[in-house]
């Protein structure tokens, strides 16, 4: 008898542990179908750079305002929204009535820069 009440509690023991364990964080995997919408180039920020070219490279969606190098954008949990690790960076890519990406919004240490689509 002792014995069925010591596995009856430890089992208790378990069920409650496993009800109170986080769930696991979902990590955004390379998705080229979905990110060519965000593909192409952009027209860039007046007296900042000229342009803002996103491509897919080996399964990582970058990013590259010329003359300022180039960085991963890791998905947010907002959609249509990428953070640039390293530089402080979020980008923000704006969509039509038709759900095309017409331009982007970024916010660099404070300063917000916005261009549109063309090409």
């Amino acid at each position: 008898m002792k014995s069925f009440l010591i596995l009856f509690l430890l089992t208790l023991g378990i069920q409650a542990q496993a009800s109170t364990l986080p769930k696991p964080t979902v990590i955004a995997q390379a998705d080229s179908i979905v990110w060519k919408d965000y593909i192409g180039k952009y027209k860039g920020a007046e007296g900042a750079f000229e342009h803002l070219i996103i491509t897919v490279e080996e399964d990582k969606l970058m990013g590259e305002a010329t003359g300022q190098g180039k960085g991963q954008l890791v998905a947010d949990t907002k959609a249509d929204t990428f953070n640039v690790p390293g530089y402080n960076t979020t980008i923000m890519f704006i969509r039509d009535a038709d759900h095309k990406v017409i331009k982007y919004r970024m916010l660099v240490q404070g300063r917000e820069f916005e261009g549109e689509k063309i090409e």
